[in-house]
């Protein structure tokens, strides 16, 4: 509030000397200067409660709700409350000089803007209607199995609307797909650029990096994505087997774990697991994962179990 205070009386001054200069009678002078004060107050005082209010907003969608963060709410709390204290009376002391020099003259201009809104909100209505109709279309290609037609109806998706990320979700996945891996990186990076929290595109990335064998990339990928969001078993499935390529043996475990939690009746995580306890030299677990994998239907592990079970018996790993 101080600030605000000591910038008003910057301006009245430059008012004052203004008045002093044009020669104007005092009561007319006075009248101006005060009003200059004011509005100057009023002005800067919105314009602290607003900052506030945003460095709020800012710090809430990055912490959550913390410690700091109820702080700056406290702060802003205890600003707007001030500020009313002074602004509500003399908006009410100005109340007729504010609706003949400010609100009334302003009333067309919101009613413009009201309109701008209403075309906007329907030019918007026609752009989901046009991403709806390209993502069914885009949906039936990629289970046809159509790649190519894919990327090119994602293009034309993209071309009416350059923001439509489920337009650039189709097109980085066909490439991928394709086995265009560095044709999907750089869509998915032209994705983030769009909205850098969207975790889709960082699994992307990393499944592209880890098939172009840029394990220490893909990692860093999918820690971001997982960062992003940490329900989905697929994600850690995935760590799971950079991490083992990277022969972090148990902590490739560890992930292969997490997303048998979520997803405790995929075959593929016990499968994984195995191995990654195999490459560790844990035999007995590793049987255990595969027996598992097995019941779920992954009969191809019936012959490595037998192998594994006979080297286990002769003491062998």
């Amino acid at each position: 509030m101080l600030t605000s205070i000591i910038f008003a009386a910057v301006f009245y001054t430059i008012s004052w000397v203004i008045q002093k200069v044009a020669g104007r009678s005092s009561s007319k002078a006075d009248k101006v200067n005060n009003n200059v004060f004011v509005f100057s107050f009023i002005g800067l005082s919105l314009w602290d409660i607003s900052s506030s209010l945003f460095t709020y907003i800012d710090y809430f969608d990055e912490y959550g709700n913390s410690e700091l963060t109820e702080k700056l709410a406290t702060n802003f709390g205890k600003k707007l409350f001030l500020y009313g204290i002074v602004i509500v009376p003399l908006c009410w002391n100005k109340k007729s000089l504010i609706f003949a020099e400010i609100i009334k003259p302003t009333g067309n201009v919101f009613k413009k803007f009201s309109e701008n809104i209403k075309e906007v909100r329907n030019s918007f209505k026609s752009t989901k209607a046009i991403d709806k109709k390209y993502a069914k279309k885009l949906k039936s290609k990629i289970k046809s199995e159509d790649y190519e037609g894919s990327i090119k109806e994602a293009k034309k998706a993209i071309k009416i609307n350059p923001k439509n990320l489920d337009a650039y979700y189709y097109l980085v996945l066909s490439k991928i797909c394709l086995e265009d891996f560095r044709g999907a990186i750089k869509s998915a990076n032209k994705a983030l650029k769009i909205n850098p929290r969207d975790n889709r595109f960082y699994y992307f990335l990393s499944i592209s990096k880890y098939d172009l064998e840029d394990y220490e990339a893909a990692l860093l990928d999918i820690d971001k994505c997982i960062d992003l969001s940490s329900e989905y078993g697929d994600y850690y499935t995935h760590r799971g087997d950079i991490k083992r390529e990277l022969k972090d043996f148990y902590s490739a475990i560890n992930d292969y774990s997490k997303a048998i939690k979520l997803n405790p009746d995929d075959a593929e995580n016990y499968r994984s697991r195995g191995l990654a306890k195999d490459w560790s030299g844990d035999l007995e677990g590793t049987i255990s994962d595969w027996e598992k994998a097995v019941e779920l239907g992954d009969n191809e592990l019936k012959e490595w179990i037998e192998e594994k079970k006979e080297s286990l018996d002769s003491g062998e790993g």
